[in-house]
C-alpha cells in the first residue's frame, strides 16, 4: 500500500515538476515566477516520505529533466532538487525558519558552485568570465562617448567603474552567497503557505529581536580584523577568501545589531515603527551602519540582553 502511494504521489509531483521546468526553460516572462516553484514538488515529497524515497524521487526528476530539456535542464534540477529536499527535511524536523534558511541557502550555494565547476570542466563554458568579458567590452565601447561628454569627470567615472568591476570579480563568492540567501528567503515565503495547505506543518518566523548568532562568529570576525593588519597580496587566493569572509561576517554582525536594536525597543515598549525607520536610516548611512555592527559585536560578545531584561522588570 505504501509503495503504491509513493509511486502514485511521486508520479503526480514529477508531472507537476516537468510542467514547471518546461515553463522555466522555454517561456521567457513566466520563467521569472516558476523558478521559485521548482522546489515545491521536492519539498512536498520529502514532507510525506522518507529520505530514501526522496533520493529516488530526485533521481527520477533528473531523468525527466533530461528528457524535457536535455543537458541544459540538469543544473536546474540539481540545484532546486537538492535544495527542495533539504528544505523539506528541515521543515518536517521542526527546525526554526532561520535554521531552514541557512541550511537551504548553504545547499543552494554548494549546488551552484558544483554546477559552475562542472560546466567549466566538462563543457568548457565559464559563465562568470563571459559575464565580466561582456562588461569590459561594454566599458571599452562607451569610453569615447563618456570622454566626449566630459573628459575630466568621464575619466574618473571610468576608473571608478573599472575598480568596481575588479572588486566584483573578487566578490563573486559573496554575491553568490547573498543571492542564495535572498532566493531561499523568497522560496520559503512562497512555498511554506502552500505546503501547510497539504497538511505539512512548518515553524513560524521568530521575531527578529530573538535572533542570536553563535559567539564563534565574533571570534572569527576579530581574527579577520587582526589579519587585516598583515600585508596580503591582492591578487592571491588568500586575499579573495579573506575579503569575502570579512564581508559576509560584517553583514551577519550587522543583522545581529538590528536584532539587538529591536530587542531594546521591545523591552522598553517603544513603538516598533520607530525601530524600523531607525534601522532603515542606519542601513543607508555608512556612519550609522557602523554603529549597527558595534551593537552586533556587543550583543554577541556580552550578556547585555540580560541586563536590559533586569532593568525593565
Amino acid at each position: 500500500m505504501r509503495k503504491t502511494r509513493i509511486i502514485t504521489e511521486g508520479a503526480v509531483l514529477l508531472a507537476i515538476y516537468a510542467v514547471l521546468l518546461l515553463i522555466t526553460l522555454y517561456i521567457p516572462i513566466l520563467n521569472n515566477v516558476t523558478t521559485f516553484f521548482l522546489v515545491l514538488p521536492f519539498i512536498l515529497f520529502r514532507g510525506r516520505f522518507d529520505r530514501k524515497a526522496s533520493g529516488l524521487f530526485f533521481i527520477a526528476a533528473i531523468f525527466i529533466s533530461f528528457i524535457v530539456g536535455s543537458l541544459h535542464a540538469l543544473p536546474l534540477t540539481f540545484m532546486y532538487g537538492v535544495t527542495g529536499i533539504v528544505l523539506g527535511d528541515y521543515i518536517i524536523r521542526n527546525k526554526s525558519r532561520v535554521q531552514i534558511l541557512l541550511a537551504a541557502s548553504f545547499a543552494f550555494f554548494i549546488t551552484i558552485a558544483l554546477s559552475y565547476w562542472l560546466s567549466v570542466f566538462f563543457l568548457q563554458i565559464d559563465y562568470i568570465k563571459e559575464l565580466f568579458k561582456m562588461m569590459e567590452e561594454g566599458l571599452k565601447q562607451s569610453k569615447p562617448i563618456i570622454k566626449a561628454i566630459d573628459p575630466k569627470k568621464g575619466e574618473e567615472a571610468l576608473e571608478q567603474f573599472q575598480t568596481a568591476v575588479e572588486l566584483m570579480k573578487k566578490m563573486v563568492p559573496s554575491i553568490a552567497i547573498i543571492g542564495s540567501i535572498v532566493n531561499i528567503f523568497v522560496i520559503q515565503a512562497i512555498s511554506i503557505p502552500i505546503i501547510k495547505r497539504f497538511g505539512i506543518k512548518a515553524e513560524s518566523w521568530q521575531p527578529i529581536r530573538m535572533w542570536r548568532l553563535p559567539r564563534a562568529i565574533l571570534w572569527i570576525f576579530l581574527g579577520l580584523i587582526v589579519l587585516s593588519f598583515v600585508s596580503i597580496e591582492k591578487d592571491t587566493l588568500i586575499y579573495t577568501v579573506f575579503l569575502n569572509a570579512f564581508y559576509i561576517l560584517q553583514l551577519l554582525i550587522m543583522i545581529q545589531g538590528i536584532s539587538f536594536l529591536f530587542f531594546i525597543f521591545f523591552q522598553y515598549n517603544l513603538p516598533k515603527g520607530i525601530a524600523i525607520v531607525l534601522t532603515i536610516f542606519m542601513l543607508i548611512n555608512p556612519t550609522f551602519s557602523f554603529l549597527l555592527r558595534v551593537l552586533g559585536v556587543i550583543d554577541i560578545g556580552t550578556n547585555w540582553r540580560e541586563f536590559f531584561r533586569k532593568a525593565t522588570d
